[in-house]
Order: structure tokens, then C-alpha cells, then sequence
């Protein structure tokens, strides 16, 4: 065989290599990304450093592995319902620790999915912190920061932090904003200036971003304990502007105000307290990334709600007080999809 002929079938083995290596796995058109309250992800063990006794097995709330497994199995369905492949961008809250997010994520076909996962202890006196976990086939973490949240008029007084994630989907860079603002507990006229200073917190995060990028794409997303049209978030979002005066962020769950609809019930009424909010760079469709339609969606079937015998309808929670039903959350998952164009 002469060297003229071994090039040619050197150059097209190499070639049929390279093309089995990038044809074995085809990149998605979409990620889908998803916002869940998970209400109170405990494990089994006391911790010590932390409010966690009622969820024992020795504790008020008689928290058994038993119990303890199914509810990773409900968030596990409801992960997999949302997207049969795994969401490959999640923001949890309530979560306990990065154990039970381990072993979240190798529950059922959850562990098909090369998961990572950033979490850090937060301030939360029961325990209680948020996660992100994402896939890295689809996300390319650079860095995250925490951004905490104090009170001026009670400084020795420490809420959620704000975590704020960098990297890039399709080459493109993006950042995210995880979020679990002060609760209502108290009255939400009572507790309504906590959920300020947490916004003004979060405007002055992304305000440094767009000072840097005015083009900058950017995903906000968690339980506000507020709804889109009260005065904390909806100041916030027009409250932020670039440099040419357009609006920076649009609320993807505006849509539902006003419909009888929620992702949590507060005082017997539904709420839309879990929210997506996005840039309006995210909306352009000759973009590499965008989101299409520009709005997000709330998960909700017969098994993550419960039907009353006078037809009124409440989230399939796992616990009402000291009683146990065996369901899923207190709050219903959200979630968008990010388009992909190759």
C-alpha cells in the first residue's frame, strides 16, 4: 500500500472518530429551568447547631426514614413531570443540607443526570437554606457569591442570603439570582420592610452587573413571599434601568395575577409567591440563548394538589401543623424553558 493511500484512510478514520464523538451526544434545544419551595427537606439526624429536633424520629413531627424517602420520591416526580430528562438548571429552598440534596439527585431518574450542586449553610435558625444544582452537559458554572442580609433597625437579626451563580448556556454568558425572601410570619404589613431591604439588596447586586454589561442576561428566580404586584418587587424591577432607560428585568408570572391561580396558599387565598423574573436580553429569538414564549409556567397536577369536598384546591403539602399527609410542598414548582440555537 503506498503512503498516498494510508493518508486517505488515516484522514478519514480520524474523521469518522470525530464525528462519533460529537454525534453520540447531540446538544439540546432547550434547558429547562426550574424554581421549587420544597417545604422543609430535613434528614433524620439532630444537628446540633440548628432547630431541627421536630424532624426526628424522636421529635414532634415523628420524621422517619420511611417518611424521609418519600419525600424525595414526591420532589423527584415532580422534578421528572416538569422535564422527563431532568431541568437542567434547579433553585431549591428548604433544603436541610447538601446530604439530602445528594441524595435527592440519585433518587429515581434524577441520577441519570451528572448533577452538580452549590450549596452553602445559610443563616436560617431551623436549618433551612437554598441550593442550585445544575447539569454541566448544558451549564458551565464560572463562580458564585452570597450576598447577605441584615437589618439596620435590628442588627443582631440575619435572613437568607441572596446567591447570586455566573457561567454560561451555549457559550453565552449568564447569571442567576437564587432567592427566599423574609417570611409573612408576624403579618405581612408587620414583616413587609425585611422584604424590602432584601430587594434593595438584590437591585444593588444587578445594578453592578448592568453597570458592567448593560447586555448582560440575567435569571431571577425564587419564593419572595410577595406577589409581582406589591410594592417590593414591582419597584424593584422598574427601578432598575440601563443606561439607554429600557427596562432591565420582566416578572414571567405576571401573567397569572389575577387569576385565581398561585404556587402557595396564604390566609386561605392562593399567592404567587415563586417567581422567574428574566432580562430582556433573554427575549430576543436571534440571540444564541432566549426564552420563547417570554413567560414561565406553574407546575400543578391531581397529585401535587389536593381537591376539597367543596371544590376548593390546595397544594398537596407534607405536613399541616403536627399532621402528616404525605404529600409533596407546601408551594408548587415553577419553571421556564431557554432555548438553545445551534
Amino acid at each position: 500500500m503506498d503512503h498516498f493511500k494510508v493518508l486517505i484512510i488515516a484522514a478519514i478514520l480520524i474523521s469518522n472518530m470525530s464525528c462519533n464523538s460529537f454525534d453520540s451526544k447531540p446538544l439540546p434545544k432547550e434547558a429547562t429551568v426550574v424554581f421549587y419551595n420544597v417545604e422543609n427537606l430535613f434528614d433524620i439526624y439532630d444537628d446540633p447547631f440548628t432547630s431541627d429536633n421536630d424532624f426526628t424520629p424522636e421529635g414532634s413531627l415523628n420524621w422517619t426514614k420511611e417518611k424521609y424517602e418519600t419525600k424525595l420520591k414526591r420532589i423527584e416526580e415532580v422534578l421528572i413531570s416538569i422535564d422527563p430528562s431532568g431541568p437542567d438548571l434547579i433553585g431549591l429552598c428548604e433544603v436541610e443540607n447538601r446530604m439530602v440534596l445528594e441524595e435527592l439527585f440519585q433518587t429515581g431518574q434524577l441520577k441519570n443526570k451528572p448533577y452538580q450542586i452549590i450549596h452553602e449553610d445559610g443563616n436560617d435558625t431551623r436549618g433551612i437554606d437554598m441550593a442550585f444544582v445544575y447539569n454541566p452537559e448544558v451549564f458551565e458554572y464560572d463562580f458564585h457569591q452570597r450576598h447577605e442580609i441584615s437589618f439596620p433597625w435590628n442588627p443582631d437579626i440575619k435572613s437568607r442570603a441572596i446567591i447570586e451563580i455566573h457561567g454560561k448556556i451555549n457559550n453565552e454568558p449568564i447569571t442567576f439570582f437564587l432567592n427566599h425572601w423574609p417570611s409573612r410570619r408576624n403579618g405581612a404589613k408587620k414583616t413587609a420592610k425585611k422584604r424590602f431591604q432584601t430587594a434593595d439588596v438584590l437591585r444593588k447586586a444587578i445594578e453592578q452587573i448592568i453597570s458592567e454589561n448593560e447586555d448582560a442576561n440575567i435569571v431571577v428566580m425564587g419564593d419572595f413571599n410577595d406577589q409581582p404586584n406589591n410594592k417590593s418587587i414591582k419597584n424593584l424591577i422598574i427601578g432598575i434601568e440601563r443606561p439607554n432607560k429600557s427596562l432591565v428585568l420582566k416578572n414571567l408570572m405576571s401573567a397569572f395575577h389575577n387569576q385565581n391561580i398561585g404556587t402557595c396558599v396564604y390566609d386561605d387565598k392562593w399567592y404567587i409567591f415563586d417567581q422567574i423574573w428574566a432580562s430582556n436580553t433573554l427575549f430576543n429569538t436571534h440571540e444564541p440563548i432566549f426564552i420563547k414564549p417570554s413567560k414561565a409556567y406553574i407546575f400543578q397536577n391531581n397529585h401535587v394538589l389536593y381537591n376539597t369536598k367543596d371544590n376548593r384546591s390546595f397544594p398537596h403539602k407534607t405536613y399541616g401543623g403536627d399532621k402528616y399527609y404525605g404529600g409533596y410542598s407546601d408551594h408548587l414548582a415553577v419553571y421556564c424553558r431557554i432555548q438553545l440555537k445551534h
